[in-house]
């Protein structure tokens, strides 16, 4: 497969990820895994320590995502493949700048796919920096608005990709979440949807619903369009927004 040994650095926060990761890269007999990273800091510390030739980087983490750790390189010497469970903006800026990513849990195929280019990459020395520096220059990833509702007397600030979908009433929204929760704001549809512009996964499909696109599950493309969502939810879309909805949902596709 490889002329040669290839050093391996795996950077994820779950532990329970870093195992199977390194499981389905046994049979790789030339890819050698020297070193496990749980946190940024110490990812920092064992690039430049074991400086390796490639790197599977989590891209959610907490005290910094795996945009933050390559951000605290001038140059990027190693090759990387992302790792996510699901995060769509990212999904879509790695692949706009024509990197390499695997979705958890990792498919045998994709993963041995992922390898190959990074071995071939690595073999011909074709260096992967601009195209780095490029999605970090990109990415709003960092930037992300979190959302203040009122709750039981707290201020709670909910992460946007954990938003199933938003629902509209006059002058509030009720915001839904992926554990079945919701909350009311007093928002209206088109004030909150401005907010979670910077996430880059929302579409507003008619005139009181959001949803989120990373946790769409299928939708058709007949005389009624309709989304279904990961809790089994279906949503309709409105026929004046059919078309832009359908151009959209054929972006955010993996």
């Amino acid at each position: 497969m490889v002329s040669r040994n290839i050093s391996v650095l795996l950077i994820d926060d779950e532990e329970d990820s870093l195992e199977v990761l390194s499981l389905l890269l046994q049979p790789y007999v030339n890819l050698t895994v020297v070193a496990q990273a749980r946190d940024i800091a110490t990812a920092y510390e064992q690039i430049v320590t074991h400086n390796p030739d490639l790197i599977f980087l989590d891209i959610n983490m907490p005290k910094g995502d795996g945009f933050s750790l390559l951000n605290k390189f001038e140059t990027i010497s190693f090759q990387v493949i992302f790792v996510t469970s699901y995060d769509q903006y990212a999904i879509n800026a790695i692949k706009v700048n024509a990197l390499d990513y695997l979705l958890k849990p990792v498919s045998l195929q994709e993963l041995d796919t992922a390898i190959m280019k990074a071995v071939n990459r690595i073999e011909e020395q074709r260096n992967i920096s601009e195209q780095i520096k490029q999605l970090l220059a990109n990415s709003t990833h960092n930037n992300f608005k979190k959302i203040m509702v009122h709750h039981l007397g707290k201020v709670n600030l909910i992460d946007p990709q954990l938003v199933l979908y938003v629902s509209a009433a006059a002058r509030y929204c009720t915001v839904h979440l992926v554990d079945g929760s919701a909350y009311t704001i007093a928002k209206n549809l088109s004030e909150l949807a401005t907010s979670l512009e910077d996430a880059g996964t929302f579409i507003r499909i008619n005139k009181s619903q959001l949803l989120n696109t990373i946790h769409i599950t299928s939708y058709s493309k007949g005389r009624s369009c309709l989304i279904t969502l990961t809790n089994d939810h279906t949503f309709e879309v409105s026929r004046r927004k059919k078309p832009k909805i359908l151009d959209q949902l054929q972006v955010f596709s993996p």
